[in-house]
């Protein structure tokens, strides 16, 4: 078995850091001598404070980390193929064994996120399996979701986390644990470029209110999202939120005209864009609004 604490010495000192930096308050001086040594573990919840302390991303962990890295990278390789074929065909199966080779991973290296990533791929297999609810893996979801609220300072894992998770929410988990994000969001030492923005975060929100056709959550999102400032250089949050708003707009006057008069721009731009991805999503999230608070209203797609 493959030991992690070497790594963290090997970082520790690289960053010129005492050893009595990494241990207070998190364990003894001898048993963190013994585990620098190799010859102890750590808990999850333990390397995840080191790992703080170290000023280190997860991900950064995972590249510094001296185990078998063309072996981990090719289980990962693996399971992201399986993760794409489950995606595109809407079955559990494929996640299923991703989250068995993560298991097989986590056994190996112990790293909190293999672990983590098991437990998401089993929730998204539930999900799949439950015509989108998650039924049987509802106690792996409430642990993820326990080990978000206990952290008090969120770091670019947790975020990634959060990301990940909100789709397979209930409604009122999801309004739960978005507040929780809002209020550490401020506080995050550390982001990572990759990291979903606060914006792509409230974006990815509205899948639970759409595929559930919650208006009353769908308020409380745009709500949400109505009092954030966005970050100028991503351009798609703001064409959502102009998007959700428009729809909300309607449901109030039911001005076929002025919601046409909203959205065919935005078809229109979209369709103009190199970003496939985004343009794809938002043309998606259009008709689902569409099919679900105004079936009646036209819209010129010039990709139809």
């Amino acid at each position: 078995m493959k030991q992690i604490g070497p790594a963290i010495k090997r970082i520790r000192e690289n960053k010129g850091l005492t050893q009595v930096k990494i241990y207070d308050g998190v364990m003894s001086r001898t048993n963190y001598a013994r585990f620098e040594d190799g010859q102890i573990d750590s808990s999850a919840t333990n390397l995840m404070e080191m790992l703080k302390r170290l000023n280190l991303l997860m991900t950064e962990f995972a590249n510094l980390y001296d185990g078998d890295t063309d072996t981990v990278i090719a289980v990962q390789q693996q399971a992201l193929s399986l993760v794409n074929q489950g995606m595109t065909e809407q079955r559990p199966e494929p996640f299923l064994k991703a989250a068995a080779l993560m298991a097989t991973q986590y056994e190996d290296s112990h790293y909190i996120a293999d672990h983590h990533t098991q437990l998401t791929l089993q929730i998204y297999a539930d999900y799949m399996a439950n015509d989108g609810h998650v039924v049987q893996a509802a106690p792996l979801l409430q642990q993820l979701l326990t080990y978000l609220e206990k952290n008090e300072t969120w770091y670019s894992y947790e975020v990634s986390l959060l990301n990940n998770l909100m789709p397979m929410m209930t409604p009122d988990q999801l309004l739960v644990y978005l507040r929780i994000y809002m209020q550490r969001v401020s506080k995050l030492t550390q982001v990572d470029p990759g990291v979903a923005s606060v914006g792509e975060v409230l974006v990815q929100a509205f899948e639970v209110a759409i595929n559930n056709r919650d208006f009353e959550i769908y308020q409380s999102l745009l709500a949400l999202f109505d009092a954030q400032h966005l970050q100028e250089r991503l351009l798609f949050p703001h064409l959502f939120r102009q998007a959700f708003d428009a729809f909300a707009a309607y449901t109030q006057d039911q001005n076929a005209a002025a919601l046409q008069g909203k959205i065919d721009p935005l078809l229109m731009l979209v369709s103009t864009l190199q970003i496939p991805v985004n343009g794809a999503q938002l043309r998606q999230d259009i008709a689902r609004l569409q099919a679900w608070l105004a079936p009646n209203v036209k819209f010129c797609d010039p990709a139809d």
